[in-house]
């Protein structure tokens, strides 16, 4: 609390100097609190969050990377297989050696 750029108007102080204004001048001053207040209280309400619609693309997005991610994983997977089969066959110059 010791960091807020404006301090804290004391009450009782405002009260004080609101009563020694003229009837119509305490009116004026009362709305006007009132409507700083209002206006206070409306900027720090609440936003609305996602819609339905935000969070039916956000499951279909990752429905897609979940499908793509299988796919990649599908061609590795024949790709370690292609180099297992590499791997295993002897080098062309040893099998005539052993001839």
């Amino acid at each position: 609390m010791d960091n807020l750029p404006l301090p804290i108007p004391d009450v009782g102080e405002t009260l004080t100097r609101i009563s020694i204004l003229s009837p119509a001048a305490q009116v004026a001053a009362v709305i006007g609190i009132a409507c700083i207040a209002v206006a206070w209280i409306w900027t720090r309400r609440p936003q609305p969050g996602p819609g339905n619609e935000t969070f039916q693309l956000v499951i279909a997005s990752m429905t897609e990377q979940a499908k793509a991610t299988n796919a990649l994983a599908e061609q590795v997977e024949r790709l370690v297989e292609q180099n297992a089969v590499i791997i295993a066959r002897p080098p062309a110059g040893i099998v005539e050696r052993m001839c």
